[in-house]
């Protein structure tokens, strides 16, 4: 086994049906630490992990040594190239497919220019 991925399919307990669960961003993150810790396992922490800061510190708090996005991915599909740009990895879109690299950093000056900084979530 290479990777444990700590999800709890969102059973904590009363089963799969329990729709009153306190679900909050990372809430399943304790238990890739606590594979990694006890079982000394490559682990994936899941669940509600939506902005690139979460899931960098999720990783250099040790919780897991990988990260999975699943349904943040379905509703932003570019999340890896926001990330990059939210830590400053890219200078100006320059990663992005050109049709959206054009527009993406024309509409980043705009709003730069208007004294705003573009949020990029």
């Amino acid at each position: 086994m290479d990777l444990v991925d700590c999800s709890s399919g969102g059973n904590l307990v009363k089963g799969a049906t329990n729709s009153n669960l306190t679900r909050s961003p990372g809430y399943q993150a304790p238990f890739a630490r606590r594979i990694r810790e006890e079982a000394k396992l490559m682990s994936q922490a899941v669940g509600l992990i939506r902005t690139p800061k979460m899931a960098e510190e999720l990783l250099q708090d040790e919780f897991s040594d990988i990260i999975a996005l699943g349904r943040q991915m379905l509703y932003d599909p570019f999340w890896p190239r926001h990330a990059a740009e939210e830590f400053g990895l890219t200078g100006a879109f320059e990663d992005w497919p050109t049709p959206y690299a054009w527009w993406l950093e024309k509409w980043a000056k705009g709003l730069r220019s208007m004294g705003e900084q573009p949020e990029i979530r």
